[in-house]
């Protein structure tokens, strides 16, 4: 899919200055690491009666021998393995997981949110961005078939009765590349949260 020209050049200097593995210029240079890195859970509860060492990743199941049924049989707890977190190793000080990719449900909530905060804006869906997309694409003049490729929709007719509304009147093609998004920071009514968990598309300065 084709991008403007203001946005291959913040991925590219994103991948220069930031990403540790996406300059070819070093040695660790990895070109199948992931775009954006998962994250680690530091937080992570565990259910009574169950200890740390109890969890085994290649399982589903979680056993612990300790705790006993009724019938005298060994307690099993269902545990869905995420490959994004860790429950089993301490996380290292930055919290960034590079050796896996995003999980759609720990970005939403560890990064797209405190994006949203940050700038003042309500509640959105991760799903919501797919949307924003369409809309100005549509906006700007792309074919609705074309966005309809990119949006993944098994029928044509599907991207025409969601965005009917917003197909340009001149559609046929993009008549100009998207503007660069720009977003104030907020100071009213924000939520006070600790820190900030977006991953910086540039490196701040250390001068």
């Amino acid at each position: 899919m084709p991008i403007d020209g203001w946005l291959a050049d913040d991925l590219r200097r994103y991948l220069l200055e930031v990403h540790p593995f996406g300059s070819a210029r070093r040695a660790d240079y990895d070109p199948n690491a992931p775009l954006f890195p998962g994250r680690y859970a530091t937080g992570e509860t565990l259910p009574d009666g169950l200890t740390q060492d109890a969890i085994r990743p290649e399982r589903a199941t979680v056993v612990d021998p300790e705790v006993r049924r009724k019938n005298g049989t060994a307690d099993r707890r269902n545990a869905t393995y995420d490959p994004t977190a860790t429950c089993i190793r301490p996380a290292p000080s930055s919290g960034y997981k590079w050796s896996v990719p995003i999980n759609p449900g720990n970005i939403a909530d560890h990064y797209f949110e405190p994006a949203l905060r940050a700038v003042g804006l309500p509640h959105s869906r991760w799903h919501d961005l797919r949307h924003t997309f369409a809309v100005m694409s549509l906006s700007a003049g792309e074919h609705y078939m074309q966005v309809s490729k990119w949006l993944g929709h098994a029928s044509y007719v599907t991207t025409l009765n969601v965005y009917a509304d917003y197909i340009a009147e001149n559609e046929g093609g993009k008549q100009a590349p998207l503007t660069r998004p720009l977003a104030e920071p907020a100071t009213k009514h924000l939520v006070p949260h600790r820190g900030s968990n977006v991953v910086q598309f540039r490196r701040r300065s250390t001068g």
